[in-house]
């Protein structure tokens, strides 16, 4: 699973409008950056991946282009420069047994039987949060609770963060534990939790809100978004 991490780029500007930010000066160094992108796929035929004019991969680089379905060697180029399959945890939530994991991820793995993998348990910086709604009509008195768990890594100086949380409706209770978190070092791990508490609502209706900690000069946002079914 992939840790979420703290970036220290300020994407947001106090009033909630997207602000242009140039990661780098333009000083000729961006020839020689490699940028990791986590996704749920990639399509290497778009014209985003043309590597037309680009010069050779940055010798920095040591990675691989891992073959799959649909997807071989041949795919990557200067510009695509590399591509990792990372799906098993996904799949043990669902059950999968070895055979299935084999399949598609064309290796050998078993899910260890002493832990209880949960989709929600993913270190996706993003929140899906389903609520059950009674009876189809939203009618419960009784409040739906789910909990999620995150690990965050520093990857700057030593700081302590704050949480914040936004929400569009008053309805939808989200209480994060703990509320600081402080890093005393670069790559330092942090965990917390989030706990979702919200009464039914007719089938269909969503809601979103988003989490943020700041230190006061870097903020790392994730957005979350509620459905009732």
């Amino acid at each position: 699973m992939s840790d979420t991490s703290f970036t220290q780029l300020e994407h947001q500007s106090s009033s909630g409008l997207e602000k242009t930010i140039t990661l780098l000066p333009s000083s000729g160094k961006q020839s020689e950056v490699i940028v990791g992108v986590i996704d749920t796929g990639v399509w290497p035929e778009l014209k985003s991946f043309d590597d037309t004019g680009l010069g050779p991969v940055p010798k920095s680089w040591k990675g691989e282009c891992e073959t799959g379905k649909a997807f071989n060697s041949s795919n990557c180029n200067k510009k695509l420069v590399g591509a990792r399959f990372f799906a098993k945890g996904y799949e043990a939530a669902l059950n999968y047994n070895s055979f299935q994991i084999k399949l598609v991820a064309r290796r050998e793995f078993t899910c260890d039987k002493r832990i209880k993998y949960r989709v929600e348990d993913l270190n996706y910086p993003s929140f899906s949060v389903p609520f059950d709604t009674a009876s189809g009509r939203g009618s419960s008195h009784n409040p739906s609770i789910v909990q999620y768990k995150r690990i965050l890594t520093n990857v700057g100086a030593p700081s302590t963060y704050k949480v914040s949380v936004s929400s569009q409706s008053p309805l939808d209770k989200i209480v994060v534990e703990p509320q600081t978190l402080s890093f005393k070092e670069l790559n330092e791990k942090k965990s917390y939790t989030v706990t979702f508490t919200s009464h039914s609502m007719p089938s269909g209706t969503t809601s979103f809100a988003h989490l943020e900690w700041s230190d006061g000069k870097h903020k790392v946002t994730s957005p979350i978004a509620f459905s009732w079914t």
